[in-house]
This record gives structure tokens, C-alpha cells and sequence, in this order.
């Protein structure tokens, strides 16, 4: 699990997926591959697991507004 604040924009990025991140504050969108989704606090964003990854990448859509969100990372039990 990890906090992360979005000034203006994550970097785009490529991982397996089957991250679920819970929106705390603020608006913005992601776009997973290709394809744009809005988000606003209390939203929450699953992005699916994906052989290869998924393409992705996180904007705050108020500029000088803040904008943060929790992440949960899938670890599997043994």
C-alpha cells in the first residue's frame, strides 16, 4: 500500500495490473491503455490484470488543487 500526490500527472507507465487505488482527494482521470476514465474523491479505480501489463498513467484535473489517492498492490497468499 503507498499514498501518492498528483501535482499535474504521474509518469506513464506499464505493470501486470490488479492495482486498486482509492481516490482521498480530489478530480482527475486516468488513462489506461489508450482510454480515458474521470475520477473524483471516493471513487475507486481497479485497473485489470493483464498478461504483458497495462499501459497507464494519472492526471489531477484542477490545476493548484490537491489531489491524492491510496493504493493497494495484489500480493498473493501462499
Amino acid at each position: 500500500m503507498f499514498e501518492q500526490d498528483i501535482v499535474r500527472h504521474s509518469g506513464k507507465h506499464v505493470h501486470q495490473g490488479g492495482l486498486v487505488i482509492f481516490v482521498v482527494e480530489g478530480r482527475g482521470y486516468t488513462v489506461v491503455d489508450g482510454v480515458r476514465y474521470n475520477w473524483k474523491k471516493g471513487d475507486l479505480i481497479v485497473l485489470p490484470i493483464k498478461l504483458g501489463g497495462v499501459e497507464h498513467q494519472h492526471f489531477n484535473s484542477v490545476e493548484g488543487e490537491q489531489c491524492r489517492w491510496i493504493a493497494f498492490i495484489y500480493g498473493a497468499f501462499e
